[in-house]
């Protein structure tokens, strides 16, 4: 396996951590153009009944996401489909250039590994946003559809910018926690409280009658 392969099997499994369903329908989708080749034990995933489910299934992420009280209830469910499509993107990636059960089951799990550490990043920052307010969590929503999006095509078209658009993901995810956090600290100070006592009195708020 070539360095540009690890590249694009890394890329397109942090992407999976983002946006599981997205990864998924990508790797059938490009099949289809000159860009990549899936090897014959994944041609499935290029076949048209299964882009469709997972085009409808990519719609549905994204509008899930997009809501707070929904994304909030889906997020242990969408561990899940990280797992399957982590293991899938790397594996598949992988498959083009060494068709060995092995090397696939190895790329495999680093895959997991990548969309599950993404995924529980993501869940870290995105309860941050949900406390600021609906603009904040849909601001994150949006920043995380580009990066996904982003590492899928890098993978596909550029594996070598996967390292830049994944530096340009931190950086960017850096600065919206800090002028996040800096709103959150501003609203706090603006009702009179200081961050010791924010979750006493939210607490207090929601137990009220």
């Amino acid at each position: 396996m070539d360095l540009m392969t690890i590249f694009a099997a890394s890329g397109l499994s942090v992407a999976a951590g983002q946006r599981a369903m997205l990864a998924a329908f990508a790797l059938g989708a490009v099949h289809h153009t000159a860009y990549f080749d899936l090897s014959p034990r994944f041609l499935w995933l290029a076949s048209t009944p299964v882009l469709v489910v997972l085009g409808v299934l990519a719609l549905i992420e994204l509008l899930a996401d997009w809501f707070p009280e929904v994304s909030e209830l889906t997020e242990v469910a969408a561990v899940a489909p990280r797992v399957v499509v982590g293991f899938l993107s790397a594996a598949a990636m992988a498959g083009t250039v060494d068709d060995s059960l092995t090397a696939l089951a190895g790329s495999g799990v680093l895959g997991v590994g990548a969309a599950l550490t993404t995924h529980s990043a993501m869940q870290r920052f995105r309860r941050a946003t949900r406390e600021i307010d609906d603009t904040a969590d849909h601001a994150a929503s949006a920043a995380t559809t580009l990066t996904a999006t982003g590492l899928t095509a890098s993978a596909f078209v550029a594996p070598a910018l996967v390292v830049p658009v994944l530096v340009g993901a931190v950086v960017l995810f850096g600065a919206l926690f800090v002028v996040f956090g800096l709103l959150r600290r501003s609203v706090v100070r603006a009702a009179g409280l200081d961050d010791d006592a924010a979750a006493p009195a939210a607490a207090s708020a929601s137990s009220d009658p």
